[in-house]
């Protein structure tokens, strides 16, 4: 949702098949009209600049069931008529009102008339929470990073990366939340790579293409036990199967952080999940980087 002023507001609709759809008010929610644009697929809302703006993807050339997929940013002044905005060099992830993250080292404005960038050191491994000030960026990854930024109007050129192709049984699909989860999020989280077990991975080389090699890293299902409160919050935490007691206090602050609607009894309702902990370093790097998703088949 996005909140232009006391009577204006707009919200995202995330259909679970299908292209999104927004859903705008101008009397301070009471009553709403819904817009469709074909081919947009937006995942992202804001208000910023007394105007709604939207991030995603647009398929373009779509005749005969071709086309292609293309950043999209729109803006509107009322949530019923947009139209596109500055045009990114390449596909975004992350945006929030400061921007979105075209790749480690380079976040792009995309509120102007043209792109602006924010260039920083790519080994910072920005998680979907971050926030820049004038000179520097920060990332919420268990812990505060920052680094040093600069703003420029010229886009430097993509670094090579020295991350791994997994090609093995490193995967994990995310899903839906569970039922009735207001926020549910999993935040990615360091860990000591020396605490990890050595794996062979395919590693991009720029002059022998790909090659196998071992790095740190792990794969491992942990079933969760946690109790919804009466006022939505999440006690009683669990963590069953983690094979690391850091991997297992993370995933627990991570579910302990959940919110969801409140119970409509004053019974607390206690619930289990599985979730798949990926965790993964670089053959250079001391410090590994765990994500955590949700597979397909969980256990309420």
């Amino acid at each position: 949702m996005a909140v232009l002023d006391g009577k204006h507001y707009a919200m995202l609709l995330h259909k679970p098949q299908g292209e999104n759809m927004f859903l705008s008010s101008r009397d301070s929610g009471m009553t709403w009209k819904p817009l469709h644009i074909d081919n947009t697929y937006a995942v992202a809302l804001f208000a910023h600049g007394k105007q709604y703006w939207a991030f995603g993807i647009e398929i373009v050339e779509r005749q005969d069931h071709g086309g292609y997929s293309v950043p999209l940013v729109l803006h509107s002044r009322d949530g019923l008529r947009w139209v596109h905005g500055a045009k990114a060099p390449t596909e975004f992830t992350d945006c929030s009102k400061q921007g979105c993250v075209l790749y480690e080292g380079a976040i792009a404005d995309l509120y102007g008339n043209k792109p602006h960038y924010l260039i920083y050191p790519g080994d910072i491994s920005l998680t979907s929470q971050w926030a820049t000030g004038p000179v520097s960026i920060c990332t919420v990854a268990g812990r505060i990073l920052c680094a040093a930024a600069a703003w420029s109007d010229r886009l430097p050129p993509r670094p090579e990366s020295d991350q791994p192709i997994v090609g093995g049984p490193l995967y994990a699909s995310p899903v839906a939340p569970p039922p009735d989860c207001l926020v549910c999020s999993l935040t990615p989280f360091p860990l000591d790579a020396k605490l990890l077990p050595q794996i062979p991975v395919k590693m991009n080389d720029q002059d022998q293409g790909q090659r196998q090699m071992l790095i740190p890293g792990l794969q491992s299902t942990l079933l969760v036990r946690y109790a919804i409160q009466t006022d939505g919050t999440v006690d009683q935490v669990d963590v069953d199967g983690a094979p690391l007691k850091e991997i297992a206090s993370s995933v627990a602050a991570n579910v302990g952080n959940w919110i969801f609607e409140p119970p409509r009894t004053s019974v607390d309702r206690k619930h289990e999940i599985r979730l798949v902990v990926v965790c993964m370093g670089a053959p250079s790097n001391d410090e590994a980087t765990c994500n955590v998703t949700i597979p397909p088949q969980t256990l309420q």
